[in-house]
């Protein structure tokens, strides 16, 4: 074997053990879901939410409904430091968002799944979604970031795997 094909066959060692090691491996994926749930946690927290995955980004619609006990209930609450009593972002306490997360890999078909740490945060999300405030999707934008993320940890594995 000539010392060119045999460079070129380390090379493509290293490049199978990169993308089956780190890039088709459950660790990207996982930091994958953790960024996806941390921008659905920032956006819902200034006050927005998406209808359906790849529609723009809207306002959380305002509690209008609640009644005047519930809101002066909110004033008094000992509501998050992420939050306040005049803008609707799904947080009272905080607990639910906080519990938003990535709960499974599957790297066999390249899912992630994104949920709740506990039943009750579950079960809150379920009930705002019902009441019209729909916020466990991606926008495009939202999407578009997400995939650039990606594109930047990949080129992150390959330099860190000298590749390049």
């Amino acid at each position: 074997m000539t010392d060119v094909s045999l460079q070129l066959s380390k090379f493509i060692k290293r490049v199978e053990k990169v993308v089956d090691k780190d890039i088709s491996g459950t660790a990207l994926l996982k930091k994958l879901g953790r960024e996806v749930a941390d921008r659905i946690r920032l956006r819902t927290r200034l006050g927005y939410g998406v209808p359906a995955n790849g529609q723009p980004r809207q306002s959380l619609k305002s509690m209008r409904q609640h009644s005047p006990a519930y809101k002066k209930f909110r004033i008094r609450a000992d509501l998050s430091s992420l939050t306040s009593p005049s803008k609707h972002n799904l947080t009272l306490t905080g607990s639910m968002l906080e519990h938003l997360t990535m709960k499974k890999v599957d790297a066999s078909i390249k899912k992630v799944e994104i949920g709740f740490q506990d039943q009750f945060s579950q079960l809150k999300a379920t009930v705002n979604s019902k009441r019209g405030w729909t916020f466990l999707h991606l926008s495009d934008a939202e999407s578009k970031s997400v995939f650039n993320f990606y594109k930047r940890e990949v080129a992150r594995l390959v330099k860190q795997a000298n590749l390049d």
